[in-house]
């Protein structure tokens, strides 16, 4: 089920949200002009063992903003922008960039938990887009998200969609915990920034309820 697009308004100029585009993009431009050693690459990612050594502390911010390649990021920046306008609509410039990095934060420390052990290093934004998409799963549940299914486009509302897209992440971090996969995504980063995206606009909108 990709999705092509929402039915809610935009009703701001989404600037940190074409910023924050803008910055994965400029990054990867970056990796691919000026990094001749992968090694220099992987430094940035987030690798669980080294974390829990006490090293590479900076990896938290630095992961977020790299990919591995231009499927990677296009797929995630698409993602990224059908959900994330709406959401910085409601935060407000600042807040949500706060709000973003705190969904990466936390998505990044549900997959070190999960994988304390683990020496390859993860890249991509995509937890944070997960926590993105959960607190859009919260703001706005009966928004229609436009997608392409077999062959047609059909209006689906986002609590189904996403309520589908986080069960599946779900499967997927189970199935690959247990050791029935080989792949390299992190699920567990999906599931944690969509819960953390969850919870952290719960608490928004009780505080603003009050």
């Amino acid at each position: 089920m990709f999705p092509l697009g929402d039915s809610v308004v935009r009703t701001g100029k989404a600037w940190m949200t074409k910023s924050i585009i803008g910055a994965n993009i400029f990054i990867f431009i970056l990796m691919v002009m000026l990094v001749e050693n992968p090694q220099e690459v992987n430094r940035f990612g987030l690798t669980p063992a080294l974390i829990l050594s006490g090293k590479n502390y900076f990896s938290f911010l630095s992961s977020m903003f790299m990919h591995g390649g231009i499927i990677h990021l296009i797929g995630n920046m698409w993602f990224f922008w059908i959900f994330a306008d709406n959401i910085e609509d409601v935060l407000g410039t600042w807040k949500f960039l706060l709000y973003y990095l705190l969904f990466g934060y936390f998505a990044s420390l549900l997959h070190i938990l999960v994988n304390p052990a683990l020496t390859v290093p993860a890249i991509g934004a995509s937890g944070a887009i997960a926590g993105i998409m959960g607190a859009y799963f919260v703001m706005f549940p009966r928004a229609k998200i436009k997608t392409f299914f077999i062959y047609k486009v059909i209006p689906i509302p986002a609590y189904i969609y996403l309520g589908v897209w986080i069960a599946f992440q779900m499967l997927y971090g189970m199935v690959d915990y247990s050791g029935g996969s080989t792949n390299n995504i992190g699920w567990f980063a999906h599931i944690g920034g969509f819960i953390s995206g969850v919870v952290l606009m719960l608490l928004y909108k009780r505080k603003n309820a009050n």
